[in-house]
């Protein structure tokens, strides 16, 4: 089944409130009334995650897990703001992969609260690198926890390709919103803290003679709370951050993101093995 096709069925098959119930299981209880206090354009927000939580579960959504009452507060509050697409993707992966049937299992909330300190842009920043280490580490078993072993994923990212899949428009200024983005990222581990960014020049100043770098771009290494942020995302609720490299999950969001070629590991023992 196509995934919008999926996130139209379901919406038709549980309408507004009884799609929150289902996705939120018994912790359903706290909000019954307290959707009422939410206006129209928060509970559509809410109802859009909820329904993409409800895709990304799959048949897990007919188990007995509950969504813990934290978790579900942050998700209604903050997300509930959100009307970018992406936004709305990530927080109903979190909302899928807080299903527990641990009373006191919210790790999710750590994970909310880097998305609340996040810009848009971080947030898609972080969406595309990933995207990009996944496409070119699969199938490699790494240890991400293990420093010296991430820092040796390091991929170069051309300017342009990471500019095309963040869609700028005329008035977004690449120079700004690049910093911003990955500084931020690093702050709060969610690439690894060795990350570069500038002209070509620049770039093989800190590799010198790597023929992998042909123009301006980013050079960036994955983290663990990086690879975990991603994972989540997708409602992958039992996997370790290394899964994120392993070919046995299916990992793809509603999310129409062109993410185009040209990306490669800096480090030519990495290329041999991708």
């Amino acid at each position: 089944m196509e995934i919008n096709t999926g996130l139209i069925a379901c919406a038709t098959a549980y309408g507004g409130k009884d799609l929150i119930i289902r996705v939120l299981g018994p912790s359903a209880d706290y909000w019954g009334e307290g959707l009422k206090n939410f206006n129209e354009k928060i509970v559509n927000n809410i109802k859009k995650i909820c329904a993409k939580a409800h895709f990304k579960l799959g048949p897990d959504i007919n188990d007995t897990d509950s969504v813990p009452p934290r978790v579900a507060k942050d998700i209604f509050e903050n997300g509930g703001m959100c009307e970018d697409e992406l936004l709305i993707e990530y927080y109903s992966g979190l909302l899928a992969s807080s299903r527990t049937d641990c009373s006191r299992d919210d790790r999710v909330l750590s994970l909310l609260g880097l998305l609340r300190t996040m810009s848009t842009y971080q947030i898609r920043s972080h969406y595309i690198i990933y995207s990009i280490f996944r496409s070119k580490f699969i199938r490699k078993e790494v240890n991400l926890q293990v420093a010296s072993e991430a820092s040796k994923l390091a991929v170069f990212i051309p300017i342009n390709v990471y500019a095309n899949a963040m869609e700028f428009n005329g008035s977004e200024n690449l120079n700004i919103i690049l910093p911003h983005s990955l500084n931020t990222l690093s702050l709060n581990n969610l690439i690894g803290n060795n990350y570069f960014f500038g002209d070509q020049n620049f770039l093989l100043k800190q590799f010198p003679d790597n023929q992998i770098i042909k123009g301006a771009g980013i050079i960036v290494t994955p983290s663990p709370i990086g690879a975990e942020l991603y994972l989540a995302i997708q409602g992958k609720r039992e996997c370790t951050v290394n899964d994120i490299f392993s070919d046995k999950w299916n990992l793809n969001t509603s999310i129409n993101i062109q993410i185009d070629s040209g990306s490669e590991p800096i480090y030519s023992d990495q290329n041999a093995m991708v």
